[in-house]
């Protein structure tokens, strides 16, 4: 087979079509071959990926279920890794989320400001959500309500002619100074508002002792959201704050609590 019957059957096309397409690129470009090193790069690509997924076959159906496993085995680590989360749950959902921010690094977002997000609906007031939590008006609603939750909610409960109609006319007169940089926070409970939990911290951390006997000599975990540190036979080391410090060299992140600030609980049988 040659690279331009393999390319079309990749394309759905017609041979001719790659070959004409061809010609006219060597001609502008000057450069030869290059369909060939595209058809060796795509097979080798194929190759470490059937090696990855252990799959020893080209058939569809094959390939197939080679994925399908792969997919379910790395659930099953993610799982495992996110100290099995429910997606069903608040408290689930926030481990994902913390998770997420923690791996991502982000430090913070470049989002539309919050005074001119209520000019926005004081301008064009949700009638489905005013409606639903039986508002009488905009107003009231900013007053009561959450902002970044109405906001999130809108392309839910609002009809898309409302949302086309605010949305489209509202983004051709937005301009830079109606954005900012504001950190993610992540509420605690729905009825807990706002912005997290905040820990002064020492030297002294609760663990999970799961955790605790996974500590590997010399390797760095991380206390999610916090620093790094190392184990050193009985002696734990700081070593240093960044995550990216953590991300090429890390063995583990985890979950902690500060020791200096607990509280003491009573549980009824």
């Amino acid at each position: 087979m040659t690279s331009q019957e393999y390319i079309a059957k990749i394309l759905r096309a017609k041979t001719e079509a790659i070959s004409e397409m061809d010609e006219k690129m060597i001609k502008i470009s000057g450069k030869t071959g290059v369909l060939d090193k595209i058809v060796a790069e795509n097979e080798r690509q194929i190759n470490k990926t059937l090696e990855i997924l252990k799959c020893r076959s080209y058939r569809s159906e094959n390939v197939f279920r080679a994925l399908i496993t792969k997919l379910q085995e790395d659930d099953r680590k993610l799982y495992k890794l996110f100290k099995r989360p429910s997606g069903t749950t608040l408290s689930g959902l926030k481990t994902l989320f913390n998770f997420a921010l923690e791996l991502a690094n982000i430090e913070q977002v470049f989002v539309l400001k919050k005074e001119k997000a209520k000019e926005i609906l004081r301008k064009n007031p949700p009638p489905n959500i005013l409606k639903a939590l039986k508002y009488k008006d905009t107003e009231e609603l900013l007053q009561k309500e959450d902002l970044i939750e109405l906001f999130s909610a809108l392309r839910f409960v609002e009809t898309g002619e409302w949302m086309h109609k605010t949305f489209d006319d509202t983004y051709k007169k937005l301009t830079p100074q109606d954005f900012e940089k504001r950190n993610i926070e992540l509420d605690l409970h729905p009825e807990i508002i706002k912005g997290g939990r905040k820990f002064i911290v020492e030297n002294q951390f609760y663990v999970e002792e799961n955790d605790l006997n996974k500590f590997s000599e010399n390797k760095i975990i991380r206390l999610m959201d916090n620093l790094n540190f190392i184990k050193q036979k009985s002696c734990y080391k700081f070593h240093s704050l960044n995550y990216n410090d953590f991300k090429d060299k890390g063995n583990q992140i985890i979950h902690w609590l500060p020791k200096n600030q607990t509280v003491e609980i009573e549980i009824l049988m």
